[in-house]
């Protein structure tokens, strides 16, 4: 609905930037330019005298006068960033939320949200979140999607090879990029209670006990895999991430251990396999491994489209039936035939508890704690209708 309501709104932004947007780049900084001319007369100066031994004064003098115009330099932007003849206008919508990105003066910033403002409330007939409609320098950023678009305010110094002279420049200046926020991490481990962020200090999850441990590293997995994806088009993601999965991984050794009623140290000594956490299971008489997602496992390269899905981890945590259990019904518990099962769960073992008559399967799911047993068609079909006999008289059945 979003879209079809704010199609008009695209036009209306593809006309305004049709007519906002001016020149094909900007002009030069002359004082960076006058700056830059007399680094190179002072080079070319020195190329000239520099075999003579009688001048080698007068080389360290130009040397130091170059390091000094190149500091003087590197404070200046190369091109002339309040040029009137370079103007661009940049516009992104999700849904009902947009950022607009202005090349130009706060004048022009200023005009284009109340153009905006006025198409939205005269044409379109809708109302404007004032709390959330500002305008940003691009150095302090704005919050898009969950992420925080914003551009360094200084670019780094690196050293290169010029013409056989080596020499230091700036990276790209003012460059916009994409950013995790600083409050995504603290708030994510506190809605998934994996502990106390700011300590550090992880804590084992009460409500994931009663799932099987495969379970257990399948949640954590789809958590902490799913925040990663989405934050994986951020320049920083695995710096702002550390410390959440740091406090992650403990949660989950953690959990395991209080599923086993150990320690922690054993759980980890047990999983692990060189650098990696590895849980081994077997299917179908078939070893297969779980590997705890780690951010090192996060590829910022070749991402789709789908950033946006949060992981449903209610596959893992409400399930009736455990995940390894599914994945190895071909065994029938009754009858002991050999074909695709089903698996036959009741909600509670306290249902089992309250009848008066209770099967020796249902005897056998109570003293097992188990609330799953895997039976074939036949069998779960009798089970559900109560045509299924008692073991004990199976034979004369």
């Amino acid at each position: 609905m979003a879209n079809i309501n704010l199609h008009e709104l695209d036009m209306f932004m593809e006309n305004l930037k049709r007519d906002f947007d001016k020149g094909e780049k900007r002009q030069k900084n002359r004082e960076y330019e006058r700056l830059s001319g007399a680094i190179r007369r002072c080079r070319k100066r020195i190329d000239a005298i520099k075999d003579e031994n009688a001048n080698a004064n007068e080389v360290q003098q130009l040397q130091t006068e170059i390091d000094r115009l190149s500091a003087e330099m590197r404070n200046l932007p190369s091109l002339d960033m309040f040029d009137q003849n370079f103007k661009r206008l940049k516009f992104c919508r999700y849904a009902d939320d947009f950022t607009i990105g202005v090349t130009g003066s706060l004048a022009d910033a200023e005009c284009i949200m109340d153009q905006v403002k006025a198409f939205i409330a005269q044409e379109l007939h809708l109302e404007v979140n004032e709390d959330k409609t500002k305008i940003q320098h691009i150095e302090t950023g704005c919050r898009f999607l969950g992420y925080e678009v914003r551009a360094m305010a200084k670019g780094r110094l690196t050293k290169y090879a010029k013409d056989g002279r080596h020499t230091i420049r700036r990276t790209t200046n003012a460059q916009v990029s994409l950013y995790v926020p600083d409050d995504v991490a603290p708030k994510f481990c506190q809605a998934h209670a994996y502990g106390d962020y700011k300590e550090p200090e992880s804590m084992h999850r009460k409500n994931l006990l009663a799932l099987s441990e495969p379970e257990i590293i399948f949640t954590y997995n789809a958590e902490l895999r799913g925040l990663a994806q989405y934050y994986a088009l951020a320049d920083d993601v695995k710096q702002k991430l550390s410390k959440l999965f740091f406090i992650g991984q403990y949660s989950l050794l953690k959990t395991i251990a209080g599923k086993r009623r150990t320690k922690v140290g054993a759980v980890a000594s047990r999983l692990r396999q060189g650098d990696e956490l590895i849980y081994r299971y077997q299917v179908t008489g078939k070893e297969n491994n779980l590997k705890v997602y780690r951010l090192k496992h996060l590829v910022r390269k070749d991402r789709d489209g789908l950033v946006d899905l949060k992981p449903v981890t209610a596959r893992y945590t409400l399930k009736r039936t455990e995940i390894i259990a599914r994945l190895n019904a071909n065994r029938c518990e009754y009858c002991d035939k050999e074909e695709r099962c089903e698996v036959h769960h009741v909600r509670k073992l306290n249902d089992l508890a309250r009848k008066r008559d209770k099967t020796l399967l249902e005897r056998m799911m109570m003293a097992r704690r188990r609330k799953t047993m895997v039976l074939c068609p036949d069998c779960h079909d009798k089970l559900h209708s109560g045509r299924l006999p008692d073991w004990r008289y199976a034979s004369v059945c």
